[in-house]
C-alpha cells in the first residue's frame, strides 16, 4: 500500500487517545503546538518511518519533506530521524519561556526570584543548568547569557538538583 502525505489531512484518521504526551513530542519536532491536521501528518510520517526506516524509500512513497522542515533538506531529515528515534531535539529557552529581563532593570529580590523561576523552568524541562557561582546578580547575568547562546536539550536521566 502506498501512503500519501495528503491522507494526513483526512478528518476520519484517528489520533492516539493519549494526546498530551503525543502533542508535546510533535510540538518539539514542529517548533510550535500542532494543529489536528499537523498531528495526523506527524503520525503518518512515524507510521511510514516505522515501516521503511529509509529516507530514499520514504521519498519514493511521497514523503519528501519531513514535518517541521526548515528549508535544509539534509538537516531536516537528520532532525526527523533523530526525533523519530526518540532523541530530544535542541531548543532555545526563548522558544518555550519568556526570556528573563536584564538584571539592571531588577531589584536584588527580583533577580533572586527570576533566577529561581528560570532554574525551575529548566528543571521542569529536564535541562541541566550550568553551575552558578558568585552573587545572585552575577549568576543571573551569566545564566541569561548562557540561555541566549546555548541550544538546550533534555537529558535522559532525571536531574537531582542544581548548584546556585
Amino acid at each position: 500500500m502506498i501512503m500519501s502525505v495528503y491522507s494526513a489531512t483526512d478528518p476520519d484518521r484517528d489520533v492516539p487517545a493519549d494526546t498530551s504526551a503525543w502533542t508535546h513530542r510533535a510540538a518539539e519536532l514542529l517548533g510550535h503546538p500542532p494543529t489536528p491536521p499537523e498531528l495526523r501528518a506527524v503520525q503518518l510520517w512515524l507510521t511510514a518511518w516505522a515501516r521503511w526506516r529509509n529516507r530514499l524509500t520514504l521519498q519514493r512513497h511521497g514523503f519528501l519533506f519531513p514535518p517541521g522542515s526548515q528549508g535544509n533538506a539534509d538537516e531536516d531529515w537528520k532532525r526527523f530521524e533523530s526525533w523519530a528515534s526518540g532523541e530530544s531535539l535542541p531548543w532555545y529557552y526563548a522558544d518555550r519561556f519568556p526570556f528573563p529581563p536584564a538584571e539592571c532593570n531588577l531589584s536584588d529580590e527580583e533577580v533572586r526570584s527570576q533566577l529561581e523561576e528560570v532554574l525551575a523552568n529548566l528543571a521542569a524541562s529536564q535541562v541541566a543548568a550550568p553551575k552558578l557561582d558568585g552573587p545572585a546578580r552575577c549568576a543571573y547575568r551569566s545564566l541569561r547569557e548562557w540561555l541566549r547562546r546555548v541550544p538546550l536539550q533534555a537529558v535522559r536521566t532525571p536531574q537531582l538538583g542544581h548548584c546556585a
